[in-house]
């Protein structure tokens, strides 16, 4: 039985593929309901039908566990069905199974391909523009359940799930079904984002300078808006900064998410190590900060921990109050200084 899935709001694809295959394997027929927001106690109650994936630390929220990115919400789902639901179920989440990498190197790595072109077609990168471009999770959870369903369909029949995921496949099957308005969605948020892109890998140091990035030694930083719906270059930023100073190895970010009319829809804040810094233990890192920064330590209670100790994991919270004032700059000058070896913080008036 299924009535509800929860998740957090701004799916990515792993909240996506959890939160369909529970309804995929159990109700295949039903249009599923599914709701976008942070869950209460009692939400997740599967003998009521309710389920919470990929938020609320619970039995489908990867994020509990010791190592959030040796697991993903939607394998977490795959194997609860498999262990407790009866064979008709059970056996269409084994079909599923074939998924789980892919899922998995998309969640963990932010990458479900190596190959940049591959990235960009791939069900990963759709989902993102499609929730991006929406501006509403429950009309980009209508888009997403329509691809969701034909990738599963197609799997389930053995079909390669290596093809499965790329945007080809997926609107090529999408237009035979009549789902025009999704696959227009698709190829024109993938064209928007592909001139966007463009700009950063020809231009990444004028990305980085309307950005206002600011660099200090393995730390870089910026506060900057962005407006939803909006493929602009701002998305790419962290590849900008890669490609200019690639010698950095933490980033300290704030964003603010604002709607095209000018309503703050979010206010976030991140934290997370480059591709340069994969040697280094944020968890370590941030213990010096919360020693360094009691305001930080304040604040970190309340922050979505979202496995920032692993390569392209950040800290961030979805929600319009601004951090206390001057703590990124602090947090900045803190990491910067355990990062250099120091073992007393520098002054945190801010990052020169």
């Amino acid at each position: 039985m299924i009535t509800l899935v929860t998740t957090h709001p701004t799916p990515d694809l792993d909240a996506c593929t959890a939160a369909a295959a529970l309804w995929w394997c159990y109700a295949p027929h039903r249009t599923p309901v599914v709701r976008f927001a942070a869950p209460a106690p009692g939400d997740h109650c599967p003998a009521a039908g309710r389920f919470v994936v990929d938020t609320g630390r619970g039995e489908l929220d990867h994020h509990q566990l010791p190592d959030p990115r040796a697991a993903c919400a939607f394998g977490l789902t795959l194997a609860y069905i498999q262990r407790t639901a009866p064979p008709p179920a059970a056996t269409r989440a084994m079909f599923l199974t074939p998924l789980l990498p892919l899922v998995l190197a998309q969640d963990s790595t932010g990458r479900m391909f190596a190959d940049p072109e591959a990235q960009a077609q791939s069900l990963g990168a759709i989902l993102n523009r499609i929730v991006w471009a929406c501006q509403n999770d429950h009309a980009a959870w209508a888009h997403a359940w329509v691809i969701l369903d034909a990738v599963f369909t197609s799997v389930a029949a053995g079909g390669d799930p290596q093809q499965a995921v790329r945007q080809p496949w997926i609107t090529r099957w999408l237009r035979q079904a009549g789902h025009r308005a999704t696959v227009d969605l698709i190829e024109r948020t993938a064209a928007q984002d592909a001139a966007a892109w463009a700009l950063v890998t020809a231009h990444p140091e004028q990305v980085c300078a309307r950005y206002r990035v600011r660099v200090s030694g393995p730390l870089a930083r910026y506060d900057t808006s962005l407006i939803a719906g909006t493929f602009a270059p701002g998305r790419h930023l962290r590849s900008a900064i890669a490609a200019v100073h690639p010698t950095v190895q933490i980033i300290v970010s704030r964003t603010r998410w604002r709607m095209r009319a000018g309503g703050l829809i979010s206010d976030s804040r991140g934290f997370g190590r480059t591709a340069a810094g994969a040697h280094l233990d944020c968890r370590d890192l941030l213990a010096q900060a919360r020693t360094a920064l009691p305001a930080f330590d304040q604040e970190l209670a309340s922050w979505y921990a979202e496995s920032w100790f692993a390569g392209t994991g950040s800290l961030k919270v979805p929600r319009p109050d601004p951090p206390p004032a001057g703590l990124l700059d602090a947090l900045a000058t803190a990491l910067a200084a355990r990062i250099a070896g120091c073992h007393e913080p520098h002054d945190a008036g801010g990052m020169p």
